[in-house]
């Protein structure tokens, strides 16, 4: 799913792919392997099944930004940990430094 993506009351079958500031709502089934073009309003089953397969380029797009998500966490924790020691670091009761 991507930034600005509203589902709501529905369900996207795996590998789909909702593209910005596209929504899902009113009970509708997007079937596996779909694309979700930006901006689309999928509020009708009728809407949902004529949607096409996810573009290449989409994927890969998608795997990237998955990839780039998983490295985040740590960066997080020396950010923005729930302790700072009296010297400012920030660290969380795992990474404690002193």
């Amino acid at each position: 799913m991507s930034f600005k993506a509203i589902v709501f009351n529905a369900y996207v079958g795996r590998g789909s792919y909702v593209s910005m500031d596209a929504i899902v709502t009113n009970g509708v089934r997007i079937a596996p392997q779909r694309f979700v073009p930006p901006g689309a309003h999928i509020d009708t089953q009728e809407k949902a099944d004529s949607l096409g397969p996810v573009p290449k380029d989409s994927v890969e797009f998608a795997e990237q930004v998955i990839r780039v998500n998983r490295e985040f966490p740590p960066s997080y924790d020396a950010m923005f940990g729930s302790h700072r020691c009296s010297c400012g670091i920030a660290y969380n009761h795992a990474n404690l430094l002193h």
